[in-house]
């Protein structure tokens, strides 16, 4: 078990340093960016949950909000939008019971924790979205990562 435990030490960090840098490396801060990848692959990046997000019918956490990217193709939209959380398992557990309240239903969930930090995250499925949340932190640095997809994602 002693190995387990600190396998999660090293890896708590990494996944908490990995969204970071991925919503650092999104927005630099100056609002709202936008490219075109050669593939036909639009990306937008921000500081604020984007315009286009379907809001009335996925909830968000009510936490802060430190990045967001839009990738996408055609009509279709993938959504990532990264919170600064104080408690990582308080801001997954809120976040949960927000989308069963909405009527997701949670598929998979994982947790790990020690007194260095805590992991959590898991998969909601609607009737037209699928959320994934991962949220990590370590010494007080923690963040919620939320990626919001079209449903028939799951078909690809």
């Amino acid at each position: 078990m002693a190995t387990r435990r600190r396998r999660w030490t090293v890896l708590t960090p990494l996944v908490v340093a990995t969204l970071a840098a991925v919503g650092a490396s999104a927005c630099d801060g100056n609002g709202d960016e936008s490219s075109a990848d050669p593939s036909g692959v639009d990306v937008d990046v921000g500081d604020d949950v984007p315009a286009d997000f379907p809001a009335d019918a996925v909830p968000l956490p009510d936490e802060t909000v430190a990045s967001s990217s839009t990738t996408g193709r055609g009509g279709e939209r993938v959504w990532t939008i990264l919170y600064q959380v104080d408690d990582v398992v308080a801001a997954a557990e809120r976040y949960r019971d927000e989308l069963a309240a909405a009527g997701f239903e949670v598929e998979a969930s994982f947790s790990a924790g020690d007194e260095e930090g805590d992991l959590e995250s898991f998969t909601a499925v609607g009737d037209d979205y699928i959320v994934t949340a991962f949220a990590g932190g370590i010494r007080g640095e923690s963040v919620v990562s939320v990626t919001v997809s079209p449903a028939f994602m799951d078909q690809l």
